[in-house]
């Protein structure tokens, strides 16, 4: 799904980054998903929104 928009981000890499953020310091994060791209389901969007909910993100748009 993400290739076809050009927007590939690996979760382990995603997951990786944000901890070593918080590790380095920052007080503050932020995630931004896409609702509504091609190929995307009703249920792979709550899988995702699953996913990310686990990081625990100071905030979260849908976009």
């Amino acid at each position: 799904m993400q290739r076809l928009v050009n927007r590939e981000q690996d979760e382990e890499f995603i997951f990786a980054l944000l901890n070593h953020a918080r590790d380095i310091g920052f007080t503050s994060t932020n995630i931004d998903l896409i609702y509504g791209l091609p190929k995307q389901t009703p249920e792979s969007f709550a899988f995702t929104l699953k996913r990310v909910t686990e990081l625990n993100p100071d905030r979260l748009s849908v976009l």
